[in-house]
């Protein structure tokens, strides 16, 4: 890999366009952690509570805005995120009583919720995704670490699964108990991870 001079914006933009070679070319090499998470878990590494700037601004603020510092920073991140590894927290396997609530319509946001969504006829529309979902067959909870700020409302589908981020356990459980009546009591615990 050749960046001609040791820049972190120089090596977002060769990362951005290996990605998008990837994607242009239908192939994805698979990689443990998953890469789209490095912005959220860098923002939780640093404290941030959001990781909308993504993970070369938030890496650039906290070293100085000097770019070969924050390359450094970037690699040494980089070999922490590698050895992470996301935990399933909790779990459940749904059933005939998990159908959509209807509790939520589009522009009502309940208190304590960070997503838009809305439920009718046993299917959950995503705004924000612009599709109809159904009811998953699995739905999991999982984090990087249990003092992690960023948490995974996972629906796994046979074919795909599907991630939302939340602030925390009980964030994701709230909205899988609104979109689709799951009770607390429900979900199966795992192991916390560290």
């Amino acid at each position: 890999m050749y960046l001609g001079e040791a820049s972190i914006i120089r090596m977002q933009a060769y990362l951005q366009g290996y990605e998008h070679a990837e994607h242009d070319l239908e192939v994805e090499l698979p990689t443990t952690p998953s890469w789209h998470h490095f912005h959220d878990w860098v923002a939780g590494y640093y404290g941030w509570s959001e990781s909308t700037a993504g993970w070369c601004n938030i890496i650039m603020q906290h070293s100085g805005n000097d770019e070969k510092v924050a390359l450094d920073q970037f690699y040494k991140l980089t070999d922490q995120f590698r050895k992470s590894r996301l935990h399933t927290v909790c779990s459940i396997k749904t059933g005939q009583a998990h159908q959509p609530t209807g509790q939520i319509t589009i522009g009502d946001i309940p208190e304590g919720t960070t997503t838009k969504f809305h439920s009718s006829n046993n299917v959950s529309l995503i705004p924000s995704l612009g599709r109809v979902r159904n009811v998953p067959p699995q739905i999991t909870i999982a984090t990087y670490s249990k003092t992690s700020r960023y948490w995974y409302l996972r629906y796994h589908y046979d074919d795909e699964l599907e991630e939302n981020p939340t602030k925390s356990e009980s964030d994701a459980k709230y909205k899988a108990q609104l979109e689709f009546g799951i009770a607390d009591d429900e979900w199966i615990s795992h192991d916390k991870p560290d």
